[in-house]
């Protein structure tokens, strides 16, 4: 257990990793302005000129202004609409915080460090070890940022919904009692815990993908191969999928396809287990000790 949490902040808290999250929780900031600037901008300083105000005067025109921003204030300060703008950015950067720490592994190994210390140390016993504190390290470095952009809007921003979240609440009360979608009957009552189960699924797709880059990572000669084997393996699989019409299976589907009504629990699990066997299986078959010391 030492071993594991000292691997663990070793693979966390350097400063690349923290780097790279500070940039990740920026890039969701801009996101939401991006996606708000107009109405950010239009709450800021109101052109009271553009209204429907001709024939009114000047207190009239600032009445109807002070309405215009409480209207702009509820439109934009929704706890739906704060969470859902950061959602689409962080889906291209969840693959990239997911597998940084099998790129410090890969630098070490490729360093020849792991020739001295396999000569120290039982190989297999040696690779779990380290396979465990990185794919756990990817979950949290994937998990961090988007928690803490959540845990901001808990704090600031009231539990209200946005019209696609309401939409989905009105057809869960209808058919709840066959709706099989496995967190959607949180969303009724409690918004903010429905998309903190959100973030928990991304830092499980982190660990997911976290592992299936530590595989290549004990594999391949070349480090751009650890940015392209998780969408690699995105692509292939929903190739796969989109032929066969079960695109939920796809490991994207526990985050992309999160507030889908055939989101159900099994196929949340037949995801995770079909990535994990995936790895194993490439891990049983190619990873050796001549291979990860002979880069």
């Amino acid at each position: 257990m030492q071993y594991f949490l000292k691997n663990l902040k070793k693979y966390i808290f350097n400063r690349s990793t923290l780097i790279v999250i500070g940039i990740g929780f920026f890039c969701l900031i801009v996101s939401f302005v991006v996606r708000n600037y107009d109405t950010l901008k239009e709450l800021i300083k109101p052109n009271i000129n553009t209204m429907q105000s001709q024939g009114l005067d000047m207190a009239a025109k600032l009445r109807q202004s002070k309405q215009h921003r409480d209207f702009l204030c509820v439109d934009l300060f929704n706890f739906d609409s704060y969470i859902r703008s950061a959602q689409w950015i962080y889906l291209y950067l969840v693959n990239i915080f997911a597998i940084l720490p099998s790129i410090r592994y890969f630098d070490k190994r490729k360093s020849g460090y792991l020739k001295s210390v396999l000569m120290r140390t039982h190989f297999k016993k040696y690779l779990w070890r380290e396979g465990l504190s990185i794919t756990i390290a990817g979950g949290i470095i994937a998990f961090v940022p988007y928690f803490v952009y959540w845990l901001l809007g808990a704090i600031f921003i009231p539990n209200n919904v946005g019209e696609d979240m309401g939409l989905i609440q009105t057809y869960f009360r209808e058919y709840q009692s066959f709706n099989p979608f496995s967190f959607l009957h949180i969303s009724v009552e409690q918004l903010k815990l429905y998309w903190l189960v959100y973030i928990v699924m991304i830092g499980i797709y982190g660990i997911c993908i976290s592992f299936l880059t530590f595989v290549f990572a004990n594999i391949v000669s070349k480090k751009a191969v650890l940015f392209v084997a998780p969408l690699g393996y995105y692509y292939l699989v929903t190739t796969v999928m989109d032929f066969f019409h079960i695109q939920h299976y796809s490991i994207l589907g526990l985050i992309s396809y999160f507030s889908q009504a055939n989101n159900s629990t099994p196929n949340i699990l037949i995801a995770i287990s079909t990535i994990i066997i995936v790895s194993l299986i490439i891990y049983s078959v190619k990873v050796t000790k001549e291979k990860v010391v002979n880069v």
